[in-house]
């Protein structure tokens, strides 16, 4: 539900088409229109954590990937402060464990069909 459009750009890019940005170009966008009221519900802070830790533990090369989860795990901290600081506690609890699931179903992904 979130980074999807990014997953497709990058799809489309690897297969060897062109992106283009079109500058003058207008996108009406209706925040929350999927998730809710336009503000950060659970479900966005859950999902967009876990699809941005899904796109970045299976598309990228490997330094990309090592670099993007290191830089999201030393920026998270200070999110998650401002965060606390609003009162917004349920946005941290569900980005965690929108990172934790992401990686957890990599893990299980990568060892099915092997005999340990």
């Amino acid at each position: 539900m979130y980074v999807e459009d990014l997953d497709y750009s990058y799809k489309v890019w690897k297969a060897g088409y062109k992106l283009y940005r079109v500058g003058n170009s207008e996108v009406w966008h209706k925040v929350g229109a999927s998730s809710g009221d336009g503000e950060v519900s659970e479900f966005s802070a859950y999902w967009s954590m876990r699809g941005r830790v899904k796109f970045l533990s299976s598309k990228l090369p490997f330094f990309k990937k090592v670099t993007s989860i290191i830089f999201l795990i030393l920026t998270r901290p200070i999110r998650f402060f401002y965060f606390y600081l609003k009162g917004k506690n349920f946005i941290v609890n569900n980005q965690i464990k929108g990172f934790l699931d992401a990686l957890c179903e990599k893990y299980k992904n990568s060892l099915a069909g092997r005999v340990l």
